[in-house]
């Protein structure tokens, strides 16, 4: 798998494009959520993508958000693995390739999410633990869920 960790200007049309394809997939026709996704974050978010052959296979996007006490803050979101590529490790690798980015760039840091509760051990096998409880989004239950990161 080829990994693009970039910036929203960093983008390409084309990478955009699919990259927004994927999500409506994944979220809107799925999951059947309703909410407005062009929420005006992509811009400040990095996005890290997977890509096998010129498609896109997992994606995510981290978001900068204000300092929390000495630590830097960024909010992992959007998260998604293509209904085809399921099963075969792309979540895991995206998730250790974001980890991989994150400590050699962005540490010492916190990593917070809002993570869907049945991804609760598959966040945990990274680090994540849970911080308060149960909350719906969308009506999909939900949990925060936290990992921070120390410099090597």
């Amino acid at each position: 798998m080829q990994w693009h960790w970039q910036s929203f200007e960093q983008l390409s049309s084309q990478q955009l494009y699919c990259i927004l394809a994927a999500r409506q997939e994944v979220f809107f026709v799925e999951q059947k959520i309703r909410y407005v996704d062009a929420d005006g974050k992509d811009q400040h978010a990095f996005h890290l993508s997977g890509w096998e052959q010129d498609q896109l296979v997992a994606y995510l996007r981290v978001i900068p958000m204000p300092a929390s006490g000495n630590l830097a803050l960024y909010k992992i979101g959007r998260v998604l693995t293509r209904l085809t590529s399921r099963g075969q490790g792309r979540g895991m690798a995206l998730m250790e390739e974001l980890l991989r980015v994150m400590q050699g760039n962005y540490a010492p840091c916190l990593l917070t999410m809002s993570a869907q509760a049945y991804l609760q051990e598959f966040y945990r096998k990274f680090g994540f633990h849970t911080q308060g409880d149960l909350f719906y989004e969308e009506g999909i239950p939900h949990l925060t869920m936290q990992r921070s990161l120390q410099k090597n």
